[in-house]
């Protein structure tokens, strides 16, 4: 079979742009430090960095939620704290106005001080975040959480809705709590209670014998227990949202980084192998190129 001199011509310049391609894409593999810079250059190998790489962008997302979200309730653990502070104040100057031996005067500067108590904490319950929304207020962010209706009574304003945070796959952590489970559940109703106190303490005719004064006591003492037993419950429940938190963040650390070690044995280029390949390349290169100079040299004539 005889081979003119075009088709060695037609095989060597395959030959050299295939050496070529080759040698153009090591180079930029050594140049980048990867050894998948299109999916063609390992299409099994683009697919599984693809679907590690997607893992890792939740991952983040989530560690980015979780971030948020102990920041949140980090504020509202703290603004708590201080209700139940402003709630023990609040205990001990009702015992001690419920001592017999107080006269008007001692019993209207005990009121003055709660009033101002309570004052404070309708602050704590309408208190905002770093953006100006209420913490408490569920859903309704812009509406202040405790007001006082055409009554004059203190009324709840928000609505119950709770937000549910997303901090793994499938995996939801509660990221906020209403004034209206704080304050107002159950027979509490700690603002409108405090302030049938107080208005009975301005009394200066008030009889400290006085059956209703009695009865209003215990009613007085035991919103404020039930209230101090709400704040305490609540802050014990963001301490476990928050050690829930932690699990999975170490979670998803660790997965982050088993993940980044999988991308970077599939992604990345080995150096030496690369500089072997690179070699390799050159030399078949300038084979070919020499073996092409020489063909062009070549005529019919040269052989009769």
């Amino acid at each position: 079979m005889r081979v003119s001199s075009q088709q060695m011509h037609r095989t060597n310049m395959i030959s050299m742009q295939q050496n070529a391609t080759n040698y153009g894409k090591v180079l930029q593999q050594m140049s980048t430090g990867k050894r998948i810079n299109v999916a063609s250059d390992d299409p099994l190998g683009a697919v599984q960095t693809l679907s590690l790489k997607r893992e890792q962008a939740s991952l983040s997302q989530y560690i980015d939620n979780i971030s948020s979200l102990r920041m949140s309730l980090a504020r509202s653990e703290s603004n708590l704290d201080n209700m139940n502070n402003v709630m023990y104040r609040m205990r001990d100057l009702t015992l001690q106005a419920f001592n017999g031996s107080n006269g008007p005067e001692e019993r209207a500067g005990i009121a003055a001080e709660l009033r101002v108590l309570r004052d404070s904490l309708v602050d704590y319950a309408n208190a905002k975040d770093e953006q100006g929304k209420y913490i408490y207020a569920g859903h309704e962010v812009d509406t202040p959480p405790i007001g006082i209706d055409a009554n004059g009574n203190y009324v709840y304003q928000g609505d119950d809705g709770i937000r549910d945070i997303p901090v793994g796959d499938g995996n939801y952590v509660q990221g906020n709590d209403t004034a209206n489970q704080i304050f107002f559940s159950g027979a509490a109703d700690i603002f409108n209670k405090m302030e049938e106190w107080i208005t009975m303490l301005e009394d200066p005719t008030l009889d400290p014998n006085d059956p209703a004064f009695h009865a209003l006591f215990d009613e007085t003492l035991d919103s404020i227990d039930q209230t101090m037993a709400s704040i305490g419950g609540l802050m014990t429940d963001i301490g476990g949202r928050q050690n829930a938190m932690d699990l999975m963040e170490t979670a998803h650390q660790d997965v982050g980084l088993f993940n980044q070690e999988l991308i970077g044995l599939v992604e990345d280029l080995d150096y030496a192998e690369a500089s072997l390949e690179l070699t390799t390349y050159l030399l078949a290169l300038q084979a070919t190129q020499q073996s092409y100079a020489q063909i062009n040299q070549m005529s019919l004539f040269n052989h009769i």
